[in-house]
C-alpha cells in the first residue's frame, strides 16, 4: 500500500489505520502479501460501485473494511527487520501500472525493474487463469526515517467465475521473514510449503472482545481491528513457500477450496 498523507481524511479514519498498524504488524509478523492482496480486492470492489455520472462512491460498509484493510498494510510499524539495519518497511503498488495482458507479463517485470523471472501460469489445472497482475514497490526505513528501496516486487490476482479471486505474491526472500507461527508444514518434494488459515474480524469501535476472542488473538489466530460500522468477518486463506531465493505466497478469501486444492495450485506453479 502507497503511503499518503492522511490529513484529509476523516480523523476517525485516519486513526483507525495508524491505531491497528501497530496492533495488527505484532500479531502478523511481516506478511505484506496478506495486506497487499486484501486491500486490492476491498479496492476494486470500491471502484467497481460508480454512480451514473462516473463519480466513484464509497459507502460506508466498504469504507470501514478499507480503513481495516489498510491497518494491516502494517503502516508505521516498529518491528525490526534484519537486514540493513530497518526498523520498518513500506510498500505500495499502483492500478496505473496494472496489466490485464498475460502477453504483457515479462515486458511489465523488465520495464519496472523486478529481478527475478516471474513465475506465473497463465491458467491453472482447476479453472482459475490469469487477469491481472502489478509491480509493487517496497523500501526499508531506518531510525531516522532515511529510505532505502528494495528489489520490486510482484502481485498476480487469478479468476474463476463463481468463486474468489486467487492472488499470488512473489519476491526476493529476506533474512528477516519467517512463516506465521501457526503456519502448518507441509513437504513436498524438495519444497516446504506452510499452509495458514487467518480469521480477521471487523468490528465498530466501541466494541468489546470477548475473554474468548483475546485467547485467539494471543493465539494468532484471529485479528481485531476496529473502526467498521458493522461486524463483518474474513478467513483468509494462504500458502508461503520459497524456492531459488524467491518468496511465493498464494492466498484467497472466504474461499470454499480445500487446503489440498490450493496446495496442488502451488505444486504447479514449481512446475511452470
Amino acid at each position: 500500500m502507497n503511503r499518503k498523507n492522511y490529513s484529509d481524511l476523516e480523523p476517525r479514519i485516519k486513526d483507525a489505520l495508524q491505531s491497528q498498524a501497530d496492533r495488527l504488524y505484532r500479531l502478523y509478523e511481516s506478511d505484506p502479501a496478506r495486506g497487499e492482496a486484501f486491500l486490492r480486492r476491498v479496492s476494486r470492489r470500491i471502484d467497481a460501485t460508480q454512480s451514473t455520472r462516473g463519480e466513484k462512491i464509497m459507502n460506508h460498509r466498504f469504507r470501514n473494511v478499507l480503513v481495516a484493510a489498510g491497518a494491516m498494510c502494517i503502516l508505521g510499524s516498529a518491528a525490526v527487520m534484519a537486514s540493513g539495519g530497518f526498523v520498518h518497511w513500506i510498500s505500495g503498488s499502483s492500478s496505473r501500472d496494472e496489466i490485464s495482458s498475460y502477453e504483457e507479463l515479462a515486458a511489465m517485470g523488465e520495464q519496472h525493474g523486478v529481478p527475478f523471472t516471474i513465475n506465473a501460469p497463465e491458467t491453472f489445472g482447476n479453472g482459475y487463469a490469469f487477469a491481472s497482475a502489478r509491480p509493487v514497490t517496497a523500501a526499508g526505513v531506518d531510525a531516522e526515517g532515511n529510505e532505502t528501496p528494495l528489489p520490486t516486487e510482484v502481485s498476480l490476482t487469478y479468476e474463476k467465475e463463481g468463486l474468489p479471486d486467487v492472488n499470488i505474491y512473489e519476491s526476493q526472500s529476506r533474512p528477516d521473514s519467517t512463516p506465521a507461527p501457526q503456519a502448518q508444514p507441509r513437504q513436498i518434494g524438495e519444497y516446504t510449503f506452510y499452509f495458514s488459515e487467518d480469521h480477521y474480524k471487523f468490528v465498530p469501535p466501541d466494541y468489546e472482545i470477548t475473554e474468548e476472542e483475546q485467547r485467539a488473538v494471543d493465539a494468532g489466530t484471529l485479528y481485531v481491528s476496529y473502526g467498521a460500522s458493522e461486524i463483518e468477518e474474513n478467513l483468509i486463506t494462504g500458502i508461503t513457500w520459497e524456492a531459488s531465493n524467491i518468496q511465493y505466497t498464494l492466498m484467497t478469501t472466504d474461499t470454499p477450496l480445500t487446503e489440498e486444492e490450493l496446495l496442488e495450485m502451488a505444486v504447479e506453479m514449481m512446475k511452470n
